[in-house]
């Protein structure tokens, strides 16, 4: 009475992927080629300082853009920061709500 050692299944090669030689057009702008995101659960932006700490803490990290949930601010818009653009959207009862925050950037080509 023997035991037989070996593989019980099949390797299998890895599949390759094919290259694109064809430049892609966020390739050629400076800005899109380095861009940074990131997202954070806030839990809470309804308290006084609240928003100046979250930006400070993108701006110390160099993100580009963030998403940001559980604002609980009421309606929507945005607001300018330091060098950083807050756009949000919450419903009128401080709970839920949802945002983006931007770096500014100048002479460049962010859709606002």
């Amino acid at each position: 009475m023997g035991v037989d050692v070996g593989p019980t299944t099949q390797l299998l090669k890895p599949k390759q992927v094919p290259k694109q030689n064809k430049p892609q057009p966020w390739m050629n702008n400076k800005y899109l080629k380095k861009l940074i995101l990131g997202t954070w659960n806030v839990l809470t932006l309804y308290a006084t300082g609240t928003l100046t700490t979250v930006v400070s803490a993108v701006e110390m990290y160099r993100l580009d853009i963030v998403a940001i949930e559980e604002l609980r601010w009421t309606r929507s818009g945005s607001i300018r920061l330091n060098n950083q653009t807050v756009f949000y959207s919450c419903n009128t009862n401080h709970k839920a709500g949802v945002g983006f925050i931007k770096k500014n950037i100048s002479g460049g080509t962010w859709v606002s």
